[in-house]
């Protein structure tokens, strides 16, 4: 019994351990974040005249820079593969309140 209880221990605190380093992986891979759009609108970087919502067409379809060559104004892809009308409700609030008001929204 005694050699039970200290295998049940040693395996609790085997498990803590364990759990205890994804902590150290959650923090780090927030860091290495590569898609930065959602935080640039939150900051209120994004003040362009043109900006396309939308879901998977819009990510893998539409390029802002050719929007920007053939009409001389600023454009952003704001376009989410995946996303729901709710995701792009939110952007769009998001892109209102701190964020310079686009003239045209795709």
């Amino acid at each position: 019994m005694k050699q039970f209880i200290i295998n049940l221990f040693l395996f609790g605190l085997l498990f803590f351990l364990f759990d205890k380093g994804f902590i150290l992986v959650r923090n780090y891979s927030a860091t290495t974040e590569v898609d930065k759009r959602l935080e640039f609108l939150i900051k209120g970087k994004i003040n362009k005249d043109i900006i396309i919502l939308g879901s998977s067409r819009g990510a893998r379809n539409i390029i802002a820079n050719q929007i920007e060559k053939a009409t001389g104004l600023s454009a952003y892809n704001l376009a989410y593969p995946g996303s729901t009308i709710d995701f792009h409700e939110f952007i769009l609030k998001t892109l209102i309140k701190f964020n310079k008001c686009p003239s045209t929204i795709i």
